[in-house]
């Protein structure tokens, strides 16, 4: 995101990064049924923002 020149790349990148397509959630959840792949695209934004915090976490313990 340092190196995105123009404000709209950075907003493209953050929409991709919580909300990705659903051809990369069916591969990352392997979601069956019918609701699966609704509650895979609400859940995988909360799944980026917790690996973000606990990656913080480790950068930042002593």
């Amino acid at each position: 995101l340092a190196l995105a020149d123009r404000p709209a790349d950075v907003l493209r990148v953050m929409v991709w990064l919580f909300f990705p397509g659903p051809h990369w959630l069916a591969e990352r959840y392997r979601p069956q049924g019918r609701w699966r792949p609704w509650v895979a695209c609400l859940w995988h934004p909360w799944v980026v923002l917790s690996q973000g915090v606990l990656g913080l976490r480790a950068l930042l313990k002593p």
